[in-house]
């Protein structure tokens, strides 16, 4: 604003009072809730693959089963941690001819069960079968049939449930991401004591991957 400002003058403009109201309102918005970033650190995605992660048991109470897949399937979507919690059986489509799952995603925050945004990802498994979202969701999918089909109504069933098969809370998607951090050692906290990983971790994770 101050550069902007002395070019104006220099040009032989005035500063008026409406250019002075504007280039406060232009401060203030872009300075608004500046402080310390709520961080969301990558993990490793080349080593959490390597781990030998739980199949139909949750890493922790109350934590999703299928935890392996799991972190293949929010690493490739590129998943917030709410949209993992809430996402249904029923969202995610796949069609085992052509080897692709797709699955329907919310299109912003305030509309996390949005049903018009659908991601598909192919089968990958000539680059690494360890990471391919499809043979994941494909085991997932078989997973939950066997442990709830005729139990539970299907077409609720979270896609990630928990033991009883109900949705994991969102924090619980953020402790995942450390519960492996630590098994990585990898430290969840940094020099100032702030927890490193976050809502976004998954996100970060497939964005450095």
């Amino acid at each position: 604003i101050k550069a902007a400002k002395d070019n104006h003058l220099a040009a032989g403009h005035e500063w008026s009072s409406i250019l002075a109201r504007s280039a406060r309102l232009f401060t203030a918005s872009v300075t608004r809730g500046i402080g310390p970033a709520r961080q969301s650190e990558p993990l490793p995605f080349a080593r959490v693959v390597e781990l030998d992660l739980p199949d139909t048991k949750p890493l922790f109470p109350g934590g999703p089963i299928g935890t392996k897949d799991a972190t293949v399937l929010f690493t490739s979507f590129f998943t917030r941690e709410v949209e993992a919690s809430w996402a249904l059986l029923a969202d995610v489509t796949i069609n085992e001819g052509a080897k692709e799952i797709s699955w329907r995603l919310p299109v912003s925050k305030t509309d996390p069960r949005a049903v018009g945004c659908t991601r598909t990802w192919g089968c990958v498994c000539e680059a690494d079968p360890r990471t391919c979202a499809f043979h994941a969701g494909l085991r997932q999918r078989r997973r939950l049939l066997d442990i709830f089909e005729g139990k539970i109504d299907m077409e609720e069933l979270p896609f990630f449930p928990d033991e009883h098969g109900q949705h994991v809370h969102p924090d619980a998607m953020i402790r995942i991401v450390e519960e492996i951090a630590g098994m990585l050692g990898i430290p969840i906290k940094n020099a100032a004591g702030k927890n490193k990983f976050g809502k976004h971790s998954w996100r970060s994770t497939a964005a450095q991957y």
